[in-house]
């Protein structure tokens, strides 16, 4: 979020819980999210805030294929790319959609070195490492960009556990196509009283102190997840 240019209408693609959505309204007077998972999106968006639904509008479509009618200001893809096959067509389609010197957030998985199962089951198709998304998104149209190596240390132990469960699901999700594992990678907690539970002991202020410890190491690339800010080339 800080990293994010105030602008009046965000493009997020696979917003999952739309938690981060919330939030960008926080810089944006409007937003329209896209994501090709029916049910639990949907889900999620009807129980918003009616203020928070009135400014935001939900596409259930495959990115990739719909034609929008319009440009962004800024486009947010979180923990998307290392999902699409062909990463180069993603990154000029989200150039293609930007005003010109408008905004590209990126989240993206890091390091090669870091392939484990839990990548497999997952539904992705790649690690990347820092020079090569630097290329890609030159080559797309980008500049300005910014990659910086987030969460050490913290995140790499988080990391080891969510192997170890990989490891107990692997049989099963393995079996999945890639479109089912991606739909079923981002874990959304649905026992409301649980979440709120856990809201008091996980929340911004008392994860604080392990963000600023982990911003320490943001020039180091030693962590597993790369965050990206880059600005479209004016034509």
């Amino acid at each position: 979020m800080q990293r994010v240019k105030k602008g009046r209408h965000f493009l997020e693609i696979g917003p999952g819980n739309l938690g981060l959505a919330q939030d960008l309204l926080t810089k944006f007077t409007e937003g329209t999210l896209i994501d090709f998972n029916t049910t639990d999106v949907e889900q999620i968006y009807a129980e918003l805030k009616e203020s928070c639904k009135q400014r935001l509008k939900l596409i259930i479509a495959d990115f990739s294929q719909y034609e929008f009618s319009q440009k962004f200001d800024c486009v947010v893809a979180c923990e998307v790319l290392e999902h699409i096959e062909d990463d180069k067509t993603f990154l000029r389609k989200t150039n293609d959609l930007l005003a010109n010197f408008g905004q590209l957030i990126l989240s993206v998985p890091a390091r090669k070195k870091y392939w484990s199962k839990d990548d497999e089951i997952v539904g992705h198709y790649r690690r990347y490492e820092k020079q090569d998304l630097y290329e890609k998104l030159i080559e797309t149209g980008y500049s300005q960009i910014d990659i910086a190596a987030y969460g050490f240390p913290f995140q790499n132990l988080v990391r080891l556990g969510r192997i170890s469960l990989a490891r107990f699901q692997y049989n099963e999700k393995a079996k999945w196509d890639q479109k089912k594992q991606s739909q079923q990678s981002a874990f959304m907690i649905k026992n409301k009283p649980y979440l709120n539970l856990l809201g008091l002991v996980l929340n911004k202020y008392t994860i604080h102190p392990f963000n600023m410890i982990a911003s320490l190491f943001n020039g180091m690339d030693l962590a597993e997840g790369y965050v990206v800010s880059a600005i479209k080339v004016g034509d």
